[in-house]
């Protein structure tokens, strides 16, 4: 699936807009090596490489918005991220 998508995209197939979002406090981001290392810990970083890989894909067919919500966790972030997705998936851009 991964390959059919990269081919498509490269090949100018796909025009998508895409919208990657993350909450602020989803990331450790201290000194404690065990905190770093902690599966599922990387979700910002992870997030941000996912857009910054799609962006490069075919860059006039795919556009891709990244937002951070700063202050939120994983679980007070669904407001804000279904209101932005509303908001996205409304535009005309």
């Amino acid at each position: 699936m991964k390959q059919r998508f990269q081919n498509g995209a490269g090949a100018g197939e796909l025009h998508l807009r895409i919208l990657v979002t993350s909450a602020g406090e989803e990331q450790y981001r201290g000194d404690d090596p065990k905190l770093l290392a902690a599966e599922g810990g990387r979700m910002i970083d992870n997030a941000t490489e996912l857009a910054d890989r799609l962006t490069t894909l075919k860059p006039g067919s795919i556009t891709v918005s990244r937002v951070i919500f700063p202050g939120e966790t994983h679980v007070s972030v669904s407001s804000a991220s279904i209101s932005r997705a509303v908001r996205f998936a409304a535009s005309l851009k």
